[in-house]
């Protein structure tokens, strides 16, 4: 094969490559924090109890990750644990509708709502989210679940224990089709 082909070749597969991993990559992106409208989309009567609500989406394998994780340690005992898919145009990974059966089956309060129900000033923007409120209903934490994507108990602990534990960048998926077409 001449030179110049080789160097043609090399270029178009060096443009796919980038562009390719730039679109498997783009719904998967750190977010800004949520709002304080986020506690109103919780559907959990947790008042004079700690609250933590798990924000996931069921076509995100962040989220689905995030499940998972929450299946195998439990709800925290003490605390009113509630997980709220959001609904979007994605369909469902398998095995993300069972995990929901398993967390409700579990301890876990399990509701669904849509991307586009979601009151603005919530501000989701992307999911896994991690939001705790305190027994006045006070937003103490909203971000996400930490390197390992497991320190949600650590940062209910240190919420429980009267610190405001930093937030945690949230590295999942974009909630409802406008957020990721403006992310690619």
């Amino acid at each position: 094969m001449p030179k110049k082909w080789s160097i043609g070749v090399l270029g178009v597969w060096v443009v796919a490559a980038v562009s390719s991993g730039a679109l498997l990559t783009s719904f998967h992106q750190p977010f800004r924090a949520a709002g304080p409208g986020i506690l109103r989309v919780a559907g959990a009567d947790s008042a004079g109890q700690w609250l933590a609500v798990h924000f996931v989406a069921g076509g995100c394998a962040c989220s689905q990750k995030v499940m998972k994780h929450l299946a195998h340690r439990g709800p925290v005992p003490g605390i009113v644990e509630e997980v709220v898919a959001v609904d979007g145009p994605d369909p469902y990974l398998s095995g993300s509708r069972k995990l929901l059966v398993r967390l409700s089956g579990e301890g876990y309060r399990v509701r669904h709502v849509t991307a586009a129900s979601l009151p603005a000033d919530a501000r989701l923007r992307g999911v896994p989210l991690l939001a705790v409120a305190n027994p006045a209903n006070e937003m103490v934490y909203a971000g996400g679940y930490g390197e390992s994507g497991e320190d949600d108990v650590a940062t209910i602990e240190a919420a429980r224990a009267g610190g405001h534990p930093n937030a945690s960048g949230i590295k999942g998926c974009a909630v409802g089709s406008r957020l990721q077409k403006q992310a690619l």
